[in-house]
């Protein structure tokens, strides 16, 4: 599936491992714009531009078959449920990796859909997530069968950021705010509006990331920012290159991730080594994760209703530098393939049992 983080997975596993053991079908509606991108390089990736095309289409039992491990990034589709659920034999080939959204079954799918999509999560053979927290809650959940493993992409984190963001504080204001990460609920927009109106008194920007989710939501959120926070509103539609988006983010001063659920997670790695202040919702899964096992400062967004203006964008450097410094430590290639080398590894090991 296409995301932001496509591009650094395939290059990182092509640069740890061996490309003729792996292939990649990358798909999504904006699936052209990564044939422009280093991907294409690979001889190994494969373009689909809608993955309920490549799973109807001649052929694709001979092109599975190749394989002795499938693995489905993002557990969103029903197309991918479905074909699974009808072909079980690939069942003890594959491996389900959960990027926390789709932990739960989609809201318009029906009875029968949601059975598919348990009995897949109960019976993969094996199930990854991003943290652990996640894996903890799908156990609870769905009880699988299969082993439990926690990987992540491996962002490469420049350990410039943090040096770059205060050398260039000479101008302080206006400062800028990133809201959420895209057009979904979740994100809980009209809410932090809300709470931090009394802020835009100041000398602020308040930015908003819709590119990715429901349009209608985004639609709405653009309405109630407008009318809430007038022109210190700034929303972002378009997907941008990554690259930019990187360089958006390390403008950012101060964050605010009111989520409940794993999301977000390679632009608060970002923010976090960029020297950015980062709250999240308290005793969330995101925020036991960044406190305790990254042992990052991260601060509450059940707390800024009685901050005042100064003791909202309050940041030390000493801060700023030891949480990119524990990000960096926590997010690094070499942990990452040696994360997905056990993955991968799996397969042979049951194998060789007797």
């Amino acid at each position: 599936m296409t995301s932001l983080f496509t591009k650094d997975y395939i290059e990182m596993i092509c640069s740890n491992f061996e490309n003729e053991e792996h292939s990649f079908l990358v798909y999504g509606e904006n699936f052209s714009s990564y044939e422009k991108k280093s991907m294409i390089r690979y001889d190994n990736v494969i373009y689909a531009p809608q993955i309920d095309f490549f799973f109807n289409r001649n052929g694709v039992d001979l092109f599975l078959k190749q394989y002795t491990q499938i693995i489905v990034h993002g557990v969103f589709y029903y197309e991918i449920i479905d074909f699974f659920f009808e072909h079980r034999e690939y069942i003890p080939l594959l491996t389900l990796y959960f990027w926390g959204g789709d932990k739960k079954p989609h809201k318009y799918w029906n009875e029968q859909q949601i059975k598919k999509y348990r009995w897949l999560i109960q019976n993969a053979a094996q199930i990854v997530t991003i943290i652990q927290e996640d894996a903890k809650s799908i156990v609870d959940e769905y009880a699988p069968k299969g082993k439990m493993k926690v990987a992540t992409y491996g962002e490469v984190l420049s350990e410039e950021s943090v040096e770059l963001k205060f050398k260039n504080k000479s101008r302080k204001y206006p400062v800028n705010i990133l809201v959420g990460n895209s057009a979904t609920e979740t994100n809980h927009h009209i809410k932090v509006f809300q709470i931090i109106k009394k802020f835009a008194l100041y000398d602020v920007l308040v930015h908003v990331p819709l590119a990715y989710g429901n349009k209608e939501y985004a639609q709405l959120v653009m309405e109630k920012g407008k009318k809430i926070l007038g022109d210190k509103f700034v929303a972002y539609e378009e997907l941008i290159e990554k690259e930019c988006y990187e360089e958006f983010l390390r403008k950012m001063d101060i964050a605010i991730f009111d989520l409940e659920r794993q999301q977000a997670l390679g632009n608060i790695d970002f923010l976090l080594n960029s020297g950015c202040k980062v709250y999240l919702k308290e005793e969330s899964i995101l925020d036991r994760f960044y406190r305790n096992e990254c042992k990052c400062v991260v601060y509450q967004t059940g707390d800024l209703e009685d901050l005042s203006f100064e003791e909202f964008i309050a940041f030390s450097e000493t801060s700023a530098r030891n949480n990119s410094v524990n990000i960096r430590s926590f997010f690094n290639t070499r942990k990452t393939a040696e994360e997905w080398k056990v993955i991968f590894e799996e397969e042979s090991n049951e194998k060789n049992k007797t």
